[in-house]
């Protein structure tokens, strides 16, 4: 343990409920401890894309609510992706720690789904990831680029009342497509709108899977280690 003694880490301002302990949770294992806090930077990226998601939906203009929802829909599908990557190479010890921490037996049912890759998103899950969400693969975005050649007429660009920033709509379009092929031959909000929603509903399901995956895990952990509820 390191000689220096800092202050203490407290509560920030507005919480009621908190879970607490002392530096040795970190010195008895640091390598199980530095698993948590990997598992808890994941937790808290897909949550933060999840609200994201959720507030693109309140955009004003139909241009830009279509170009937020399905970005954050990229990027919260491929943090998913991420952070399961990350419970299938620790998965025992992650598992473990999640039936210590409340996780029940139907609950671990559904994420093994996940974590065996059948769930109903994962093939939306393994493109966000791999060629959408951080890569923009050319070869993957061409594919879909060039069936657009059918249409009569493209539209780049736009800008919306009271928008501040054009909108680069044939790529919103395209990531739409590349991302939920069925959204190929929908041209309007009104059409394509339902068939976002059951496959947010999809990628959500999955993303709130792990999220409590790995707040279970870490429930688990803070028992192992002795940690205190507060309030």
């Amino acid at each position: 343990m390191a000689n220096r003694i800092d202050p203490p880490i407290e509560p920030m301002p507005g919480t009621i409920r908190w879970v607490e302990s002392g530096p040795e949770a970190i010195h008895l294992d640091p390598s199980r401890a530095t698993l948590i806090v990997r598992i808890g930077l994941a937790a808290n990226a897909i949550m933060a894309q999840h609200h994201l998601a959720r507030a693109a939906r309140a955009r004003t203009t139909e241009a830009g609510r279509v170009r937020d929802t399905t970005a954050s829909l990229v990027m919260s599908s491929a943090l998913t992706m991420e952070s399961i990557r990350l419970a299938q190479e620790n998965r025992p010890a992650v598992e473990a720690l999640a039936a210590h921490g409340g996780m029940t037996p139907d609950f671990l049912k559904r994420v093994t789904e996940v974590l065996d890759e059948q769930h109903p998103a994962w093939n939306a899950l393994k493109r966000a990831r791999n060629k959408l969400g951080f890569h923009w693969d050319a070869r993957a975005v061409e594919r879909i680029v060039r069936e657009y050649e059918r249409n009569e007429k493209l539209v780049w660009i736009e800008t919306g009342e009271g928008a501040s920033e054009p909108v680069l709509r044939l790529a919103a379009d395209v990531l739409s497509t590349a991302l939920i092929p069925e959204t190929a031959a929908l041209t309007t909000e009104a059409e394509a709108g339902p068939v976002i929603d059951e496959w947010m509903d999809r990628l959500n399901d999955a993303m709130m899977l792990m999220f409590q995956f790995f707040v279970a895990a870490t429930y688990g952990f803070l028992a192992e280690v002795g940690a205190e509820s507060r309030e």
